[in-house]
């Protein structure tokens, strides 16, 4: 079987308040890993959110990934596993008009989710799969 090389970068806010953002990618089809691991740590009481997200092949959103670490480096307080992908400072909204201007810059290769299915949740990802993995032929 071949594995579907469809992948997500996503904006996520920090569930707390704090006016920082989590800006990461995962590969799509098994995207629901990831979701589940926040929502895990955040408790019932609070809920994992990909505010904003982008659709693109492997090579186009790890591109996208490694221009807004560079773009933003000075906001990451500390390197490592757990931290790298926190901008400090700068929240969703404000990385979102970020990542469009990189993307523009770029001419990146992807594509903004839906608004019908922002944010994502893990009660709504099934629902993202579904629509960008069996369309994935059509981009």
């Amino acid at each position: 079987m071949i594995k579907d090389d469809t992948h997500l970068l996503y904006l996520m806010p920090e569930p707390f308040g704090a006016p920082d953002c989590k800006v990461g990618i995962t590969r799509l089809e098994v995207s629901q890993i990831r979701a589940g691991t926040y929502q895990q740590a955040l408790g019932p009481r609070k809920y994992m959110e990909w505010r904003y997200a982008w659709i693109g092949k492997e090579n186009a959103i790890k591109e996208l990934e490694a221009e807004v670490k560079k773009d933003f480096r000075k906001d990451i307080l500390y390197e490592g596993r757990g931290y790298s992908e926190w901008i400090c400072e700068h929240d969703a909204d404000d990385m979102r008009k970020a990542v469009i201007g990189i993307i523009d810059g770029l001419r990146a290769k992807v594509i903004p989710v839906d608004h019908a299915f922002l944010p994502i949740t893990v009660n709504n990802l099934e629902l993202v799969k579904t629509k960008y993995l069996l369309n994935a032929e059509q981009r």
